[in-house]
C-alpha cells in the first residue's frame, strides 16, 4: 500500500489484515461464533451508530454480546440524543435475534426490558 507506510512492517500479515480491514465493506457476509460489541452509547451524539450498523448487516454470528455502555441511561434528559442510525442499529440487532442469533441482555438493564 503506497504512501501509507505499511510496507515497514514485516511480512507477519498484518499489514495485509489492516488492508482488508480498512477496505470498503464487502458484498459478502462473515460468519463468526461469537461477536462482542462494546460500549456503543446509544443515545449520544458520539454514538457511531452508522459504522455499527454497516458492520452488523456485513457479519453474522451465533453469539452477540453487547458489553458496557450500550445505552447511555445516564444522559436521559436534555441532553438525550437519538438519530435514525440509533434506531437502526436497535433493528438490526433485533433481526439478528429474529434469525436465531444468541443476544444476551442480562448486562444492561435497560436493555434487558426489552425482547430483541
Amino acid at each position: 500500500m503506497e504512501g501509507v507506510g505499511l510496507d515497514r512492517f514485516p511480512s507477519s500479515g498484518w499489514a495485509e489484515w489492516l488492508t482488508r480491514a480498512a477496505a470498503p465493506p464487502a458484498a459478502t457476509t462473515n460468519y463468526y461464533r461469537s461477536i462482542w460489541i462494546s460500549d456503543l452509547h446509544l443515545g449520544t451524539p458520539r454514538c457511531k451508530a452508522e459504522a455499527l450498523c454497516d458492520f452488523l448487516r456485513h457479519h453474522r454470528a451465533d453469539n452477540l454480546y453487547l458489553v458496557g455502555d450500550i445505552v447511555d441511561g445516564w444522559v436521559l434528559g436534555p441532553s438525550w440524543y437519538w438519530s435514525a442510525a440509533q434506531t437502526a442499529v436497535i433493528e438490526e440487532i433485533a433481526a439478528w435475534r429474529q434469525r436465531g442469533t444468541s443476544v444476551p441482555t442480562w448486562f444492561n438493564p435497560l436493555l434487558a426490558r426489552y425482547p430483541f
